[in-house]
């Protein structure tokens, strides 16, 4: 069957656009919700950027263990460490 399904549909979005960075993405595992919300404020000021973050971070201690998976598609201007 061709099926179609919207996978964003009721899911909020933390970090789209330009604020997926390297930067931000860093700040996210550090748990340094200041940079993170620095960096959203100065990006909302912007109304040529599209993109947008809420400042949420990590705040994982020394006990947690963080499992990232990362997928990248072959895009350009993705994510680069």
């Amino acid at each position: 069957p061709n099926e179609k399904c919207n996978v964003n549909q009721g899911c909020a979005k933390d970090y789209f656009g330009a604020s997926v960075s390297p930067e931000n993405f860093l700040n996210v595992l550090k748990g340094d919700a200041e940079a993170a919300k620095r960096n959203c404020e100065t990006m909302s000021k912007d109304p040529a950027v599209f993109g947008g973050c809420n400042g949420k971070v990590l705040n994982s201690t020394d006990k947690d263990h963080v499992f990232v998976a990362f997928f990248d598609h072959g895009g350009v201007h993705m994510i680069g460490m």
